[in-house]
C-alpha cells in the first residue's frame, strides 16, 4: 500500500496460483512432432557432443495459423520458442570460463530461459542451473494447448545424459512472490 498526496494506491491481488506441473502433459508428449523439430546445437567444448534442442515449427493446423493467447497489449509472445543468436554467444562466452574452470562447483538461475540453450550449456559444464520462464500459455493446435514450460522442460529431458541432473525447470513471474520463494529454494 503506497500513499501520496494524490492519494492511496493499492495495488491488485496477485493472480492465483497456476495448477501444479508434473512434466509435459501426455497429450502434447504424444504429437511433439507436429509442433516442435529438434536440432543438435554445436555449443560445447570438442569431444563433449553436442545439445538436442527442441524449437517451435510453425504451429499451424492444415495450413492456418493457430489462433495464440495474446497478452493485454494485444501480442502474442512466442519469443521463447526458438534459439537466439545471442544465447549461441554467451554459450561460447561460457566455454571460455569453463576452460579457466571458472564454472566448476557454482550456480546460476537463468530468467526467461525460451529453450534453455544457455542454462544447458552452463549445467553441462558444472554448474547447477534453475531455469526458469513465466509459463505463458501458448496454442499448439486449435485442440491442444499448453505453456512455454513444456519446451524448456522437454529440452532438460532430451540433455539429461550430459546435464547429469543439474539443471532444473522452474516457473518463474516476476511479480510473484510464490514463484520467487520457490526459484530461491530449488537445487
Amino acid at each position: 500500500r503506497l500513499s501520496s498526496r494524490a492519494g492511496t494506491f493499492n495495488p491488485p491481488p496477485p493472480p492465483p496460483p497456476p495448477p501444479e506441473r508434473d512434466g509435459i502433459p501426455e497429450k502434447v508428449l504424444a504429437r511433439w512432432g507436429e509442433f516442435f523439430w529438434e536440432c543438435e546445437e554445436d555449443v560445447l567444448p570438442p569431444g563433449w557432443g553436442k545439445l538436442r534442442i527442441g524449437q517451435r515449427k510453425r504451429l499451424v493446423d492444415a495450413l492456418t495459423p493457430v489462433k495464440q493467447p495474446r497478452s493485454a497489449l494485444g501480442k502474442a509472445d512466442l519469443t521463447g520458442m526458438r534459439i537466439w543468436e545471442s544465447s549461441r554467444v554467451l554459450a561460447r562466452y561460457l566455454q571460455s570460463l569453463h576452460a579457466k574452470g571458472a564454472l566448476q562447483g557454482r550456480s546460476a538461475c537463468e530468467l526467461g530461459a525460451g529453450t534453455g540453450l544457455t542454462g544447458l550449456v552452463a549445467a553441462a559444464m558444472g554448474m547447477d542451473v534453475v531455469l526458469t520462464d513465466p509459463g505463458k500459455p501458448l496454442n499448439y493446435a486449435a485442440d491442444l494447448a499448453g505453456t512455454t514450460l513444456d519446451l524448456l522442460e522437454r529440452n532438460v529431458v532430451l540433455n539429461r545424459d550430459v546435464l547429469g541432473g543439474r539443471a532444473e525447470v522452474r516457473r518463474l513471474l516476476w511479480a510473484d512472490a510464490g514463484d520467487h520463494a520457490a526459484v530461491l529454494t530449488s537445487q
